[in-house]
């Protein structure tokens, strides 16, 4: 089931020029979205015609419009958009639409007949859209606003609101990862949504973060749709040797792992990093295999609960130049890209600085040996590039946050080159990945001699980054100030936090 959750609010009569056909002409915003909507309806009739599409809109009320059938309709209004219980349960027991080939015309009527006025209540329909799309498990939802909530639940209006609404979107986001329903946010151009909290509702569903003109709205909300779902509560389990310790983007956790995925499509993958375990190893040699066991547990389309288990050994080398040459810089890109976004959306910007810069000087070290060594290749070094790229184009982002750590910097007498190597040395080794398609061609380095064992405090590695403060801000104020990011920061953040390596094989920039 997809389901098309629209902004009917006044703002909406907004107007832009766009090119056409017979030059340019003014449209409106929901104009805009209506014609990419008739769009996408049109196409999928043909290639998916059993697919169920319904309309929801929201301006001062909620409009479930459904197929667009007259016995489909429901209307939420006034006291009852603040009612949590009373607004998921409506959504939950509400028709289900009928299928796109039997309803395309009427769906394609009252989608046309919208008009434009009011408030945005906004938090109301996408509860809403959720419950309605939960009846079927691996439906999906499409908000479109160009507005903050400011009505209902969930209201971002003002601050008082921002500051109690949390609980709503997370409250809203557990639903829909409960019934397997992923949600993409669409805001036009131009506008304040306050897509960082918006779109944590979608990125934790697998969903996606766009911001759009009147001109690409059909090929975003084409993009949203390429993505398939192939499986919902999914679980996943990483184990290795007791020696070796494995890790997300927030804490270390031994040699076994778990993290709830929630929703997965043809396009999801995950990353986490590994390493020598010293308290286990002690005086002893690291191992010469690295047993790895992935287990994942899920929830098919059909409902049925399944389980599988993956197992490789992976070779490891002690020689550190061999283990970076024919490193996996799509894997590295990948992992740096996931990690540094959500470290940044957390408010860790100095953090996730450092790891983007250090990951692009392995990258860059790795490329260079090989150049030594005879064995460039002129896809491998493009791989090597796009990676280096990205990472250049995650700190330009990192440099746009107003927030305290990064707004007072250090004098340029205190500032001085960063020994970048010695950073990620006192980072966690390379990260491994999920995709078993095609594993890195050695594992990353698990082991040195001769390095000291210390690990370098956070402190002392900000403080080797040029114009990064040497004072760490408290946690809270950190969220604090992530919570007030820029639409067009946190849409690329957001961005960032979905990439794949397929992002960096040559043909996904030739």
């Amino acid at each position: 089931m997809l389901i098309f959750c629209i902004d009917v609010s006044g703002s909406m009569c907004v107007s832009s020029q766009v090119k056409s056909g017979n030059g340019n002409v003014f449209v409106t915003r929901l104009q805009g979205v209506q014609q990419a909507i008739v769009d996408q309806i049109n196409k999928i009739e043909v290639t998916r015609p059993n697919t169920r599409i319904g309309l929801v809109t929201f301006s001062s009320l909620v409009n479930g419009i459904g197929d667009g059938s007259p016995e489909q309709e429901i209307l939420l209004s006034d006291f009852q958009l603040y009612d949590f219980d009373f607004i998921f349960s409506t959504g939950k027991t509400a028709p289900i639409p009928g299928t796109i080939s039997n309803t395309r015309v009427q769906l394609s009527r009252a989608l046309n007949s919208l008009n434009t006025s009011g408030g945005t209540a906004l938090g109301p329909a996408l509860l809403y859209s959720v419950a309605l799309a939960s009846q079927r498990p691996g439906s999906q939802v499409i908000v479109c606003t160009d507005g903050r909530a400011n009505m209902g639940i969930g209201s971002l209006e003002t601050e008082d609101d921002y500051q109690i609404c949390h609980h709503f979107y997370d409250s809203t986001t557990e639903m829909a990862l409960s019934n397997g329903v992923i949600v993409s946010m669409m805001s036009i151009v131009g506008t304040d949504c306050r897509l960082v909290e918006l779109g944590r509702v979608a990125s934790k569903t697998a969903g996606k973060v766009s911001i759009v003109d009147l001109e690409n709205i059909s090929k975003t909300f084409e993009d949203i749709l390429s993505e398939s779902v192939l499986a919902t509560q999914v679980s996943v389990q990483l184990s290795t040797h007791k020696q070796l310790f494995l890790a997300n983007t927030k804490e270390s956790t031994g040699s076994k792992i778990e993290q709830f995925v929630g929703n997965i499509t043809d396009q999801s993958e995950i990353t986490f990093r590994y390493g020598i375990n010293k308290e286990e190893l002690g005086p002893a040699t690291p191992p010469k295999v690295a047993p790895f066991q992935l287990r994942i547990t899920y929830r098919s389309l059909t409902g049925h609960q399944c389980m599988r288990v993956l197992t490789q050994d992976r070779p490891v080398t002690e020689d550190r130049v061999l283990a970076e040459m024919e490193m996996n810089p799509a894997v590295i890109g990948t992992y740096a890209a996931q990690s540094a976004a959500a470290l940044a959306l957390e408010g860790e910007v100095d953090e996730a600085r450092v790891l983007s810069l250090a990951h692009k000087e392995l990258v860059g070290r790795g490329m260079t040996l090989r150049n030594k060594a005879g064995a460039s290749v002129i896809k491998t070094e493009q791989i090597y590039e796009s990676v280096q790229k990205q990472m250049d184009n995650i700190n330009t982002t990192l440099g746009k946050v107003e927030t305290e750590s990064v707004s007072s910097h250090d004098s340029a007498e205190e500032s001085r080159p960063c020994p970048l190597d010695e950073v990620y040395e006192s980072l966690p080794n390379q990260p491994t990945t999920l995709q078993t398609d095609r594993p890195p061609a050695l594992p990353p380095r698990l082991y040195q001699t001769g390095r000291s064992k210390s690990t370098t405090s956070i402190t002392n590695m900000l403080s080797k980054l040029p114009n990064i403060p040497k004072a760490i801000k408290p946690k809270k104020k950190k969220k604090a100030a992530a919570r007030e990011y820029k639409d067009d920061v946190a849409q690329k953040m957001f961005s960032f936090s979905k990439i794949t390596s397929k992002v960096f094989q040559p043909a996904a920039f030739s």
